[in-house]
């Protein structure tokens, strides 16, 4: 019922001059799914491939089939995508990965990536194998993600995104 309403919507939507889709979802995400969307990839591919080791999906809300077509079905028609909402609990290993992109990837930085990465996958496994694992609070004492989140801080968009993360 969704997939009718929407590919209605969306259209005329965009003919009243609808800038803007706001979503439940952190802006770093709004971001993500815009660039997907635009290389003609899939969320799905994107999820269940670059993230197998979650106990869930980075993007929250958007896991399957019927949320992507949706999200694109208002960037196909000029809609922007804005997220106002905290980054989703699984969003931790995308995020790392957000920043060694935008990094110059010097050796020091990518090792540092390469710990924090390591040690957050580690915490998801805990995660999985408890149900109450504590599992942000150990991420955000993580002296291999602090260091990290330190020397990749290298810009303003590095830094909110930072700033974004410990937040949530």
């Amino acid at each position: 019922m969704l997939k009718v309403h929407y590919i209605v919507l969306m259209p005329y939507l965009a003919n009243k001059n609808y800038k803007y889709l706001v979503l439940e979802i952190g802006t770093v995400t709004a971001g993500k799914l815009t660039f997907i969307h635009r290389k003609k990839e899939s969320l799905t591919a994107f999820n269940t491939i670059c993230y197998p080791s979650l106990n869930g999906v980075p993007f929250g809300f958007f896991q399957g089939k019927e949320e992507e077509q949706f999200a694109n079905r208002a960037l196909d028609n000029g809609i922007q995508l804005w997220g106002l909402d905290f980054e989703n609990y699984n969003s931790a290993l995308y995020i790392l990965d957000e920043l060694y992109s935008m990094s110059k990837k010097t050796p020091a930085i990518s090792e540092s990536y390469k710990k924090a990465y390591q040690f957050a996958v580690t915490e998801y496994q805990k995660d999985r194998v408890r149900k109450s694992y504590n599992l942000p609070g150990s991420l955000l004492r993580s002296e291999a993600i602090k260091s990290f989140f330190e020397i990749a801080a290298t810009n303003a968009r590095a830094r909110s995104i930072i700033a974004e993360q410990i937040a949530s």
